[in-house]
């Protein structure tokens, strides 16, 4: 049975906590457990005891406790480590947000369709309360300025009712301690590329008498927080091969390149062999297959959720340090195989590149792109699980040991070098940052250039390797 965590940040609300307590438990959701992370945010009122006589009467009750308010981002934010759930959805501690709405918030990620779901009060279709013209308007405002920042077309961006793939949750660093959560989270779920869903819900929004306690300063706050996440990535603590690889999904330029320089070695039947998220899959639509092949199961979810309308493309997993799971893949008839940034990753390289020999057709193709230089080898690479970085002349006696005919060995990205060293062995970072990337992508026309006159060692390198014609 899977699991929903229910947070509810609480400041001040003693006349309401127990009420909504009650409401949460009531509601009754099919083959879905439940756990309630209450976070009593340096309450004055009283409300810390009402929490407590609430966690003592339920066991799926827990407490987490701040001595002073922290705000609502804080909150949120001790709570990551406390939650269990498959799902979690944040539940306000007032009475604005009806816990009914559950199941169909949750219905978009139970099918499979959703990484988080936002609860909209302005999409229209159920029941809202009518209240301040200007609450409105600040709150269209702040999702027109946010959806220009992360490109989203949410209509409802600072909702307190959204819910996440449990897992995504906990991997996503919280900074902002406030309100400024909101705008945060849509921020980063965008550079995640996460699918994102809205649904209707019921809203019985509460006046200023009433104790609501947004004003104006948290929507300045918010604003703020917009900026602040569109000028930087603010991923830092996600692992670190998911942010590299969510950096350079937005290097479109230098994508484009890479694949210029190995279009023309690449054939009609594709096994891309630690396709990731798909950065390199998008490039190869044309092809007659794509077998698009991760070991890991959330890239594996991505990559389906992306392709899904392109039905010669298979999400596939495979783990490519079993030469047993890459054997089976001879069926296929693959005339080529890419592997992009993947054989570093693994301590067999050698036997990976026999078992690719084996798959392949006669007169197929073994495209591999690792990183190039010895000397570059420092955090960065680590942070990565890089075994090693490679020399021209160790990619190309691994390839022929394992059979191929080598066909080219070139370099690429002879601009990059200085500043992986600088990042990775002087300044000791565990990924490039994201400005950097964003910076250099805009400069590869220019790159392009260079890379064919300077007399430097390369950042990657690209072998081809045939399987002669007769060889089976």
């Amino acid at each position: 049975m899977s699991k929903l965590s229910v947070l509810i940040p609480c400041f001040n609300e003693r006349t309401t906590i127990q009420e909504i307590v009650r409401r949460v438990l009531d509601v009754e959701l099919e083959a879905i457990g439940l756990e309630l992370v209450i976070i009593d945010d340096g309450s004055t009122d009283g409300s810390a005891e009402v929490i407590a006589r609430l966690a003592q009467s339920d066991p799926r009750i827990r407490v987490i406790t701040h001595p002073q308010n922290r705000g609502k981002g804080a909150a949120l934010r001790s709570a990551q480590s406390e939650c269990t759930g498959d799902y979690v959805v944040i539940q306000d501690a007032d009475l604005e947000y009806d816990p009914q709405n559950y199941a169909s918030l949750l219905a978009p990620l139970l099918e499979g369709q959703a990484d988080a779901v936002y609860g909209s009060r302005f999409a229209g279709g159920r029941t809202r309360r009518v209240l301040l013209y200007s609450h409105e308007v600040g709150n269209r405002f702040l999702t027109a300025f946010s959806n220009f920042a992360t490109d989203f077309n949410l209509t409802d961006m600072s909702t307190g009712a959204k819910v996440f793939r449990g897992d995504l949750f906990r991997s996503i660093p919280i900074c902002c301690d406030g309100f400024g959560f909101e705008p945060e989270i849509t921020a980063k779920l965008a550079r995640l590329d996460c699918r994102l869903y809205e649904v209707p819900i019921d809203y019985h929004g509460r006046s200023y008498l009433a104790g609501k306690k947004v004003r104006w300063k948290d929507g300045l706050l918010m604003a703020l927080s917009i900026i602040r996440f569109r000028l930087t990535d603010g991923l830092k603590g996600v692992d670190e091969g998911l942010e590299t690889l969510q950096s350079m999904r937005w290097a479109r330029r230098y994508n484009r390149w890479v694949i210029g320089r190995i279009a023309p070695f690449v054939g009609d039947r594709v096994l891309e062999a630690g396709a990731g998220i798909g950065n390199l899959t998008a490039s190869l639509l044309d092809r007659e297959l794509i077998v698009a092949a991760d070991d890991n199961s959330s890239y594996l979810e991505r990559l389906a959720a992306n392709f899904v309308n392109n039905p010669n493309v298979r999400a596939t997993a495979l783990d490519l340090e079993s030469t047993e799971s890459i054997l089976k893949f001879r069926e296929h008839r693959f005339d080529t195989i890419v592997c992009v940034n993947v054989i570093e990753h693994l301590k067999p390289d050698e036997e990976v590149l026999r078992a690719f020999f084996e798959i392949l057709e006669s007169g197929g193709r073994a495209i591999i792109l690792a990183p190039q230089g010895t000397w570059l080898y420092g955090s960065i690479d680590r942070a990565l699980d890089h075994h090693r970085r490679y020399s021209r002349s160790e990619i190309r006696l691994k390839m022929e040991r394992a059979g191929f005919e080598i066909e080219e060995i070139f370099g690429l990205n002879r601009v990059a070098p200085p500043f992986w060293f600088l990042n990775g062995r002087i300044l000791r970072r565990t990924s490039v940052p994201g400005a950097q990337v964003r910076l250099f992508d805009r400069m590869v026309p220019l790159v392009k250039i260079f890379d064919r006159i300077l007399p430097l060692p390369p950042l990657s390198i690209i072998a081809v390797g045939r399987k002669g014609r007769g060889e089976t």
